[in-house]
């Protein structure tokens, strides 16, 4: 988690300690203050995540870094806190882009203001293809992006094609 608090300049708020902390008390079902490995895979199973075995063994090696066979509450921390600490980093960079593309802060992205980036980037793109971008991430067709659309255009629509 250090480190991830050192790449990304994130630290882990008050309220996010607290959710840890109340996670690790869920999976933690005999509430030793330790996660056994049966433990893990009956939480995971409650959340709808079926693990296998080898799933479970693969957890606890990365996570247990003590050696003893559970996670501890620090050990958890570390690991869930590190992921945190990531996704807080990823949607302060969405919002920055966001707001590149949100010209005059309105809160919504137009079909100009795409343009606009798209021509500061040193790309003209022709009327149907911009089309096409604002229809695939315009998702209410509502006319504009809102930064839900743009996050979903950006980090979830598969650009790969149709299979």
């Amino acid at each position: 988690m250090e480190e991830a608090k050192r790449l990304t300049n994130q630290e882990l708020s008050a309220s996010q300690i607290e959710e840890i902390n109340a996670a690790f008390i869920a999976c933690d079902l005999n509430h030793d203050g330790r996660i056994a490995p049966h433990e893990l895979k009956r939480a995971c199973k409650q959340l709808g995540i079926f693990l296998c075995k080898q799933e479970v063994d693969n957890i606890m090696k990365e996570t247990d870094t003590s050696g003893n066979g559970y996670i501890e509450l620090k050990e958890f921390t570390r690991i869930v806190g590190k992921q945190m600490i990531v996704t807080n980093y990823r949607n302060d960079e969405l919002k920055k882009a966001f707001r590149r593309f949100d010209k005059d802060g309105d809160g919504a992205i137009t079909k100009n203001e795409v343009r606009m980036v798209f021509r500061e980037s040193g790309v003209e793109l022709d009327d149907a293809s911009l089309q096409e971008l604002m229809d695939e991430a315009d998702t209410n067709k509502d006319g504009v992006i809102s930064f839900d659309e743009f996050v979903h255009a950006v980090c979830e629509k598969d650009w790969s094609g149709e299979i």
